[in-house]
């Protein structure tokens, strides 16, 4: 790999990692298929060296959220029981499957999380009152309106159903997971999208 490689794989990688964080999906969604489509990583190579980005990027990234208390740590924490066995499930699968099969799913996944972050309905209120028997009621300041956004997800079984199918993701295809995590908690939970992408950030590290 010759040194002008190296710097656009650097470039990309900056470029993922905004990406990455400003939506909370984590940079591997990004950073997978540029290894692989444009530098011609092999696959399984892109997916390894993915993961390791992907921790990176949510390490810095979170560290901004934490900080403006738009991380539901309580919340991610919860859902990491279902996510990460479900990411050790998919790590085994990325082994035994071929090549060409990973790519198909990366494809169809990829495809799939676009469609359903394009066609998002309108972010629904969040809820403010009711039973919270995990305790995941949140408080943070919306930095841009400078007000107090109080929210308590719902769903919570549901959620984590659904977080179990975004660890196998992650761990099949080094994207973190973000991707799925967001419409999750944003559309089913109804965790306002900032708080969602904070509390994302901080789970695909983990993941």
């Amino acid at each position: 790999m010759t040194f002008g490689t190296e710097l656009e794989i650097l470039l990309a990688s900056v470029v993922a990692g905004v990406l990455g964080s400003m939506l909370g999906l984590g940079a591997g969604v990004f950073f997978v298929p540029i290894l692989s489509v444009f530098f011609g990583v092999p696959l399984k190579a892109a997916v390894a060296a993915s993961a390791i980005s992907v921790i990176v990027n949510s390490t810095g990234g979170t560290a901004v959220y934490l900080k403006n208390r738009m991380t539901n740590v309580r919340l991610a924490l919860v859902m990491e029981l279902t996510t990460t066995l479900g990411a050790i499930g998919g790590g085994v699968i990325v082994i035994l499957i071929s090549t060409n099969v990973l790519r198909l799913v990366l494809g169809l996944s990829l495809l799939g999380m676009g469609a359903a972050l394009f066609f998002r309905r309108g972010e629904a209120p969040p809820i403010t009152e009711g039973p919270d028997p995990l305790r995941l009621r949140q408080t943070y300041t919306d930095p841009v309106k400078n007000v107090d956004v109080t929210y308590i997800p719902t769903r919570t079984g549901a959620g984590l159903g659904a977080a179990s199918l975004a660890g196998v993701i992650s761990g099949m295809l080094g994207i973190g997971g973000g991707a799925v995590k967001v419409p999750i908690m944003n559309s089913l939970m109804r965790v306002p999208l900032k708080a969602t992408i904070g509390t994302s950030m901080y789970m695909v590290g983990i993941t």
